[in-house]
């Protein structure tokens, strides 16, 4: 699946998805015990390999992302971002225990990395209202008696955990360090079978995005217009969307904002930014813009799109393994003056359960947001681009996602670009 550019290709790829009427079938690869024993393998060693690496005894993991990486856990997970009631505590050397509402049931997560299930604790305000300093000093003296059980000394590293937590943890006597970048770390390289689970969001995505372009109309809402994709991706088994992201007209600048009531205009661009999670929870971090019908782009829209798009290829073609983070910005498409204000705030970053490092900065920006590293194989990339004046109104959002490769990169997304804006 996708369009190769120098690559190396190892086996045949699921066909994904192309239109509305394969939707349906996007969620096999969950059915396939044997795939989803290798993915989890993949995704337990690779924290595994990060804990001895980095001297880390334990992992406590609270986020939503994080535990599904680690676990495979899939419920409520939307929910969790806001009020966790799911953690796993990880010893470095063996499965941990998984404290979870209700006990649950641990036949639905990885053994290799979930020995035990507890109820859990519920330390946040809602819905322990007055309880919660107690909940956490229940939960800290829980989590500090398996530590001293499996001689960790006390010594864990966290993901994120509600405050009072962290308070009671350490009035128990419990020292802990940041896991953010070990998990992130982690992440970062993909199995097979994870960049089957791209492809497959990937073709969920491309075919709602062919029944957006096949319903843009003038007079539909932003909100109308988005929840073509957000309908497209939850009938598909898809988790949830990141973003309410469809801006048009003169509302695509400042970038970022949500989609709301505007009615779109016949002419104007309509653009978007996908960040779905599909059916396996893996994203898809694609953009186009839209020309909206009927009209004859205009001399500066198709300005406008053009350099998007020499931006978008330009940059994607700067991306290969082993390719140091400096030398890539150092070699970035140049922004011209008077569009520079609206640029998108990175160049290229990483794509798995959500967006992820790596983070790869412009050459004008590296001062302030640049770091080191390298590209490297197995890495699934975004790489953006944004193309509006310095004082606003109409611009251009687009952007692809691919793989890196021993030869080089493959495009992910089989979704063309605008010809009549390119012509």
């Amino acid at each position: 699946m996708g369009h190769k550019i120098h690559t190396d290709p190892k086996g045949p790829v699921p066909t994904a998805p192309s239109s509305a009427a394969d939707l349906s079938s996007a969620a096999e690869f969950g059915s396939d015990p044997e795939f989803v024993q290798r993915l989890r393998r993949h995704r337990r060693e690779r924290v595994y390999r990060e804990m001895l690496t980095r001297q880390v005894p334990a992992l406590l993991l609270m986020s939503p992302i994080n535990l599904r990486y680690a676990t495979g856990a899939n419920v409520a997970t939307a929910y969790n971002l806001h009020a966790p009631f799911r953690t796993l505590l990880l010893p470095a050397t063996k499965p941990g225990v998984l404290f979870d509402w209700g006990d649950g049931s641990r036949e639905r997560f990885d053994w290799g990395t979930v020995a035990e299930v507890r109820n859990a604790p519920l330390c946040t305000y809602f819905p322990s209202g007055p309880l919660w300093r107690d909940r956490a000093r229940q939960f800290a003296a829980d989590i500090f008696a398996l530590l001293r059980e499996w001689g960790t000394e006390g010594s864990v590293a966290i993901d994120t955990a509600p405050l009072v937590l962290i308070e009671a943890l350490e009035q128990a006597g419990v020292r802990w360090s940041p896991a953010e970048e070990l998990m992130h770390r982690a992440r970062s390289i993909k199995s097979r079978e994870e960049i089957h689970c791209i492809e497959q969001s990937m073709g969920i995505a491309d075919a709602a995005m062919t029944q957006l372009r096949n319903n843009l109309q003038a007079g539909r809402t932003e909100r109308e217009l988005w929840s073509i994709l957000a309908a497209a991706n939850a009938a598909a088994g898809g988790d949830f969307i990141d973003y309410p992201l469809l801006l048009s007209g003169e509302h695509i600048t400042p970038w970022g904002e949500d989609a709301t009531d505007r009615r779109v205009a016949a002419g104007e661009f309509v653009a978007f930014d996908v960040g779905m999670m599909g059916p396996s929870g893996y994203k898809v971090d694609i953009s186009r813009t839209f020309l909206c019908p009927p009209g004859i782009p205009t001399p500066k829209q198709r300005h406008l799109y053009r350099l998007a798009h020499e931006q978008l290829l330009h940059n994607t073609a700067l991306v290969r393994p082993g390719a140091d983070f400096r030398d890539v910005a150092r070699a970035c498409w140049p922004i011209p003056a008077g569009y520079r204000r609206n640029r998108y705030p990175m160049m290229i970053h990483g794509v798995g359960l959500s967006n992820e490092w790596p983070s790869i900065a412009y050459d004008l920006d590296w001062k302030s947001e640049g770091s080191d590293g390298r590209i490297e194989e197995h890495m699934v990339l975004a790489v953006e681009s944004m193309v509006a004046p310095d004082e606003g109104g109409e611009g251009v959002k687009l952007e692809d996602m691919v793989v890196v490769e021993k030869g080089g990169i493959r495009r992910l997304s089989l979704y063309q670009f605008e010809s009549a804006l390119l012509a």
